[in-house]
């Protein structure tokens, strides 16, 4: 090959650059390149078109192939330097890959396609069954298996989203390959046109060439990226196009489906039916079973008898171990399957009457809960599952490593070694199997479980009055409290705190209306005194609380031992925190007893004079003349001083003072004033009234007028009033003044005193 001037050269790659073709030098344009991956159009989108493309590929694959062809038949001119062969392989390698990359380029075209075409069928088909009218009726497991798709579907989807984020992280990181790519093509191109030595002209023009194929190929590859990407989007486009039809068929056929009996036995024959399959199956593990037991025992045997056995018959055991593990792991993945059976076929039998409103809304209510239980230990069994799974896994990988690392196809142990690969295979794919079912009758329970929450959440009046009753009864018979002692179990439950407080409080109404009613009658009937019969009223009606208090345990069962626990707890807050409740009532039970202040009484204390009102077993209410309750503690009657004015009768001596004025007759003053008293209806005549002539004033003539009154039946303020008047009109009668207080001036001095006159209109004398 002739070299050219180093200005020719330019001029070639700058004006013909489709020249160098034939050595694999054309390159596609990166603008056509991008604008084919990086702007989708949509997944339905018409405007792309798959034939297209496909002719496209097709093209340039063709051509990879031509410049293959040409780039090995270079590759054997005898001329080619060491550095140039070495491009020129890098050459042919990176057209092969090309050529690899459109193959796959071409598979993902005819998915797209192919996705493209089910897509628009699948729109058909939705227009179509939207158009539909619905039939008279359908099978209700016909729903319940669109119902299934549909939930398949939904983790499709989920899948599908993740599949479309790599996709998306692929064709970034194709597009940054790319441009590094292009980066390297133009700075070859640039040494190429700056380059000044023609001796190194041919191994820079191989360098610009191997640079355009690598941007060739991350072109190619970042178009596939584009189409991956786009193929995603169409099959998560067609994921939700059969979601959509299988919900548009469900649509359909939910208003008119019927879960009828022939339905329930069908899938209680399919459940009997495979009922059978596993306990045949757990007929046949069983005799696998014994036949490993053998196998292993007679291993052991050889393995004990051997002090340095060698490495066949150690894996010989471990072979056999493993062929016993697997039908002990048979059995026990059969015993769960037949107790998973016995709940799948509960659970269709209570979707069957959950369907048909054959069951109770208080009978849903516990179908509920035992279901929700049950999915929860599903979800721990799922949890094992998917950890002896990858136990298994990680055992049979290391077997592998130990199957590749045995050269000699001859030795034994590969024999034993491939025998436990199956068993662990075997146990896998069991563990593979209890997890299929385990999501069986997941996916069962929560149909029953949405099958009750549907049908509790449409609540007709039957219903509504259903679900009360149900709530009222769960809460009624609320277990709170579970009391032991030795053989003693009681338990407790709402219901009895209610009927606890129903009694208490019956028995507070009774005992008091029964208590007043006795005082009442102590007090017209048998004529006790009204303080008495308040004092058997209180202690009435405190022993009928006892009583009542101590039937009520008896009625509800409640020993008295259960009161020991809280004893030291009771003790403690009486000796602290109730001690003073507790020490006036003890005061008011006292004073109860002893009787020191009764209804009615006026007495004083602290100050307050008043009535007794009332006693109280904490307190005692006494309400004063200005018709104040004043609430005193029963403890302060015990602990202070005070006044009973009416502890043995109700009657009172009265002092009034009268003063009248110097040279007043006090004879015939008091005179006056015994006849005023004596005469007055109000004042008793037994003892007799009396008046005294008790002081010489400095300003009066004192004299006192004493007489009793019955404060039970006279008002003595408004007496005693009564009285001042009458004092006043006898005394102004008889020209009788009453005194007030008087001051004599004496003045001593020896001149005539001096007398002013002022006007007033002038402060200074005249």
């Amino acid at each position: 090959m002739c070299q050219p001037s180093r200005w020719i050269l330019i001029a070639i790659l700058l004006l013909f650059p489709a020249c160098f073709s034939q050595l694999g030098w054309a390159q596609t344009s990166p603008a056509d390149a991008t604008a084919e991956v990086t702007v989708q159009p949509t997944p339905t989108d018409q405007a792309f078109d798959v034939q297209r493309y496909i002719d496209e590929s097709n093209q340039r694959k063709a051509q990879v192939l031509s410049e293959l062809e040409t780039a090995r038949s270079n590759l054997e001119v005898p001329s080619a330097t060491d550095e140039i062969s070495l491009q020129l392989k890098a050459h042919i390698d990176l057209l092969s890959q090309i050529d690899g990359v459109l193959i796959q380029e071409q598979s993902v075209l005819q998915k797209i396609a192919s996705q493209m075409d089910e897509n628009q069928k699948r729109e058909a088909d939705i227009r179509k069954i939207k158009e539909q009218t619905p039939p008279e009726e359908a099978s209700y497991l016909e729903l319940d298996q669109i119902q299934d798709d549909i939930a398949a579907l939904a983790k499709r989807q989920e899948n599908q989203q993740d599949r479309l984020q790599v996709a998306q992280t692929a064709l970034e990181q194709a597009q940054k390959a790319w441009e590094e790519r292009e980066t390297a093509r133009r700075a070859a191109l640039a040494a190429a046109e700056a380059n000044q030595d023609p001796n190194r002209s041919q191994l820079l023009l191989y360098h610009l060439r191997t640079a355009r194929t690598e941007s060739r190929y991350a072109t190619e590859a970042l178009r596939l990226r584009g189409l991956e990407l786009r193929f995603e989007r169409l099959a998560q486009t067609a994921n939700k196009l059969q979601t959509d039809f299988f919900n548009a068929k469900k649509a359909l056929l939910e208003p008119v489906a019927v879960f009828t009996e022939a339905h329930l036995q069908e899938q209680l024959q399919l459940l009997a039916k495979e009922k059978d399959e596993i306990e045949q199956l757990l007929r046949k593990t069983a005799g696998v079973k014994d036949l490993a037991e053998k196998r292993l025992n007679v291993v052991r045997t050889n393995l004990a008898q051997k002090t340095d056995p060698d490495r066949a018959l150690i894996e010989e055991g471990k072979a056999r171990e493993r062929e016993l593990e697997a039908a002990q792991l048979q059995i026990e993945i059969c015993s769960l399957r037949m107790e998973r059976m016995s709940q799948r076929v509960l659970a269709w039998q209570r979707r069957y009457e959950v369907v048909n409103n054959l069951s109770t809304l208080e009978t849903e209510q516990v179908w509920l809960q035992e279901a929700q239980d049950y999915l929860k230990k599903l979800a721990t069994d799922g949890v094992t599952v998917r950890t002896r799974l990858i136990d298994r896994h990680n055992e049979l990988t290391a077997l592998q490593n130990a199957i590749d690392g045995i050269q000699d196809q001859a030795n034994p142990a590969l024999r034993w070694l491939k025998e436990q690969q199956k068993h662990v295979q075997s146990m896998f794919s069991l563990w593979q199997d209890n997890a299929s079912k385990i999501e069986l009758s997941r996916q069962l329970h929560e149909k029953l479980i949405k099958e009750i929450e549907g049908d509790t959440s449409q609540f007709s009046l039957r219903k509504w009055g259903e679900y009360i009753k149900s709530g009222l009864l769960s809460l009624w018979n609320k277990e709170i409290y579970v009391y032991r002692d030795k053989e003693i179990e009681k338990s407790y439950y709402i219901k009895t705190i209610f009927f606890m407080i129903f009694f208490f409080a019956a028995g507070f109404i009774i005992a008091k209306k029964t208590s007043r009613s006795l005082g009442r009658f102590l007090m017209t009937r048998v004529k006790i005194h009204e303080g008495a019969a308040n004092t058997v009223e209180s202690l009435i009606y405190y022993l009928l609380l006892i009583i009542i208090f101590f039937y009520a345990l008896r009625f509800l069962n409640i020993p008295l031992t259960v009161f020991t626990m809280f004893g030291g707890a009771l003790a403690i807050g009486v000796g602290f925190g109730s001690q003073n409740i507790f020490n006036n009532f003890i005061s008011g039970l006292i004073l109860l007893a002893e009787r020191p202040v009764r209804v009615g009484d006026l007495i004083e204390v602290d100050g307050v004079l008043g009535r007794v009102a009332r006693l109280g077993g904490r307190c005692t209410q006494i309400r004063t003349f200005n018709n104040l309750d004043v609430i005193v503690p029963n403890s302060a009657f015990l602990e202070k001083r005070f006044t009973n004015w009416t502890l043995q009768d109700r009657i009172l001596r009265t002092e009034i003072k009268v003063g009248v004025a110097y040279n007043s007759p006090t004879r015939e003053v008091e005179k006056i004033l015994a006849d005023i008293i004596e005469k007055h209806e109000g004042i008793l005549k037994d003892p007799q009234p009396s008046v005294f002539f008790v002081n010489l004033g400095e300003s009066t003539l004192d004299f006192e007028m004493r007489y009793f009154v019955n404060i039970g039946k006279t008002d003595k303020m408004r007496l005693d009033s009564e009285i001042r008047h009458k004092v006043m009109e006898r005394l102004t009668d008889a020209g009788i003044n009453v005194a007030f207080p008087q001051r004599d001036i004496h003045l001593t001095t020896l001149d005539p005193l001096a007398v002013h006159l002022i006007s007033q209109s002038s402060s200074k004398p005249e």
